[in-house]
């Protein structure tokens, strides 16, 4: 995976990498609150034309799921995206709305990226968006590649990655906060 990585970032690829981020009601994680998304498109033609690329984010709150209001346990940072205008979209709609973001150039490498990324893509599967799942090239869990730079067992939480590598962090708990960390 990191031999993977390592490739993309000196330019043996174009890709598009895709984060995510989803929350849910912390008194029933059945019950998916907010879905962020942010995509970061790299090209080998640097210098050539090519571009380093944009970042881009969206989020999305589940309108018929909006007023589950976390709190008890967790922050509610609902509110709180800075990096754009949140949406509401129906949750009859919100796969489709995921697979008109999750688009990338052709033959670009689709790469996802997440902390604790197995929940996230749980998730994403209670949503709809499950075979859409085999269209990435790689997976990257933040989490799991901390475990190895830091030759742990021991899993680790985002605020406390971010604090470890001196990133200052805050409103974790809006669905796209950690994506642009």
């Amino acid at each position: 995976m990191l031999k993977s990585a390592v490739e993309i970032f000196n330019g043996e690829g174009d890709c598009t990498f895709f984060s995510i981020d989803i929350e849910s009601w912390e008194r029933n994680h059945d019950i998916v609150t907010e879905v962020g998304l942010t995509k970061y498109t790299l090209s080998t033609k640097v210098g050539q034309g090519g571009t380093i690329g944009e970042k881009i984010s969206d989020h999305m709150i589940i309108k018929e799921h909006r007023r589950y209001k976390n709190g008890n346990y967790v922050a509610d940072a609902s509110g709180s995206f800075e990096f754009g205008n949140s949406r509401l979209v129906p949750l009859a709609e919100i796969k489709e709305a995921i697979m008109a973001f999750m688009c990338a150039p052709e033959n670009y490498q689709r790469i996802l990226v997440g902390h604790d990324i197995n929940a996230d893509i749980e998730y994403l599967r209670k949503l709809g968006y499950d075979d859409e799942l085999k269209d990435f090239s790689m997976i990257f869990d933040t989490a799991e590649i901390w475990k190895a730079f830091a030759d742990t067992f021991d899993g680790i939480g985002l605020s406390r990655l971010c604090s470890e590598l001196d990133i200052s962090a805050w409103n974790l708990h809006n669905a796209g906060k950690g994506l642009q960390l």
